[in-house]
């Protein structure tokens, strides 16, 4: 009996030893479980914090690129205004100093003007006049709204810029009937 005894204690000592070992394997792999949920987790919470940054980024740009768009027509708006009351004033300007049509004569010169839209001006000018007041006509004219420009003649073809201006249009080789185009200064 004793032997018995023995033996059953044995058997519960070996069954207890294989139950805390059991139940140690159970407790690491909880764990492991819970380690792993977690990292699962963390990485979730990067991935989705990582995307509410880029949403963001996106956010700033949009912003900065509605405020910088905003700036550039601001500034178009500014420029051409300012370009507009500078063309007002150089119309106001020239058309105080340009002198009356004179009455078609032996010293007139009618002189046709091209403009770059296709549009055909034209007016007299007596032949003492300079080139600068043919300038200055073409200045006064409201579809006309070019700060810098040349004129100049097609056949033969003579350019009429600053060194030309001081001559009057008889120097200047114009005859009494002449027709002048309009180059825009793309440099100006």
């Amino acid at each position: 009996m004793e032997y018995k005894i023995v033996c059953y204690f044995e058997v519960i000592v070996d069954e207890r030893d294989q139950n805390g070992v059991a139940s140690q394997e159970a407790e690491e792999e909880r764990a492991r479980a819970r380690r792993r949920l977690r990292a699962d987790q963390d990485a979730e919470y990067q991935a989705a914090l990582l995307q509410d940054q880029e949403r963001e980024d996106r956010r700033r740009q949009k912003a900065l690129r509605a405020a910088r768009k905003k700036r550039e027509v601001e500034e178009a708006a500014a420029a051409a205004a300012k370009k507009e009351v500078a063309l007002d004033a150089r119309r106001r300007r020239k058309g105080d100093v340009l002198e009356t049509e004179p009455e078609p004569g032996p010293d007139v010169i009618r002189v046709r003007i091209r403009l770059p839209n296709g549009e055909l001006c034209e007016r007299t000018f007596l032949n003492t006049s300079t080139v600068q007041v043919v300038y200055d006509y073409v200045d006064t004219l409201m579809c006309f709204d070019v700060l810098s420009y040349t004129l100049f003649s097609s056949f033969p073809r003579v350019v009429y810029d600053s060194g030309n201006r001081d001559k009057t249009l008889k120097a200047a080789g114009f005859d009494s009937r002449v027709t002048l185009f309009v180059q825009i200064d793309e440099d100006k």
